[in-house]
């Protein structure tokens, strides 16, 4: 079986290359062939897809965001992939119980079991879990313009009471599938293609990544108590309760703010220019659509 692997030397707190190196030895030891490909700054990312040509499996050694970059090219090849979890997340492994155990992957690619789920699109970026606006993206983009290397929760911490002591609130208008449904509110807005989230707060608790539609979840929050109660409403699963909320599908979805470009977040990532080091992206519309089961994923057994 020729297996081939993707890590960034960045994920896990560096250790991604360290198991980048055991997985290769343990599955070779089986009589697999494999492959590591290093992904990070340094690395030669652009002959993946070449090494793809003929493999049973694509292994992604990190976080949700090494997931989310690999999925396309997962797409366009066929060849399932499967998280090795080393984020801080890891809401992709979560989803389909992927762990890091060695036994657990050695199992998952002798059943060979597959699974096509959905990928969406955040104006043409892809993700697999979620997009949202509101505080948490807030927080993503204070931490991106100051990360200069491995993340932990604890990184977090001091972004996290900034946007609690002074959170900040777009006021947002929305549509779905061509109607507006939202109108000049302000609030926080999660478009989930998961129901998986980060702390286990899933505000979208019951999004699918095989049902081929988008769950647009808005809450009308603008202050910080209201941002608290959110976040315990979420956390107790009674979000729903939340007065003046909306939860609906859709195919497409689209968000602007009354002509300011808006902060997002991408599956727990701020997008960033093209450029090398760019700045972290924010949109004067944000257009979200979804792409019905396209992404093969290796299914551990239950």
């Amino acid at each position: 079986m020729r297996v081939v692997l993707v890590y960034n030397p960045l994920a896990g707190k560096g250790r991604a290359s360290r198991w980048a190196r055991l997985l290769s030895e343990a599955l070779g030891a089986d009589g697999d062939e494999c492959v590591a490909v290093d992904v990070g700054p340094e690395g030669d990312g652009s002959r993946l897809e070449a090494e793809l040509q003929d493999a049973r499996a694509l292994v992604a050694i990190g976080g949700d965001g090494t997931v989310q970059a690999h999925a396309p090219i997962a797409a366009r090849t066929g060849v399932p992939i499967y998280q090795f979890p080393l984020g801080t997340e890891n809401l992709f492994a979560r989803e389909f119980g992927m762990n890091r155990r060695y036994a657990t992957l050695r199992a998952t690619l002798d059943r060979g079991e597959t699974l096509r789920v959905d990928l969406a699109r955040c104006n043409g970026d892809p993700f697999l879990l979620m997009c949202s606006v509101g505080p948490d993206a807030n927080i993503v983009h204070r931490l991106a313009s100051q990360r200069t290397g491995p993340i932990s929760h604890t990184s977090y911490a001091r972004h996290v009471l900034g946007e609690l002591l002074r959170p900040a609130f777009k006021t947002l208008h929305i549509n779905a599938d061509g109607e507006q449904v939202i109108s000049g509110r302000a609030g926080l807005v999660v478009v989930a293609n998961s129901r998986q989230y980060a702390l286990r707060i899933d505000p979208a608790k019951d999004a699918s990544m095989t049902d081929g539609a988008l769950d647009l979840v808005f809450f009308p929050v603008s202050t910080r108590i209201g941002l608290i109660k959110w976040l315990m409403l979420s956390r107790l699963r009674r979000q729903r309760s939340f007065s003046g909320s909306l939860y609906m599908r859709a195919h497409t979805v689209s968000i602007r703010d009354a002509g300011t470009p808006v902060p997002f977040q991408l599956d727990g990532e701020a997008m960033r220019t093209r450029q090398q080091g760019g700045a972290a992206l924010c949109a004067e519309e944000i257009r979200l659509e979804i792409e019905p089961g396209v992404v093969p994923v290796l299914v551990p057994a239950k």
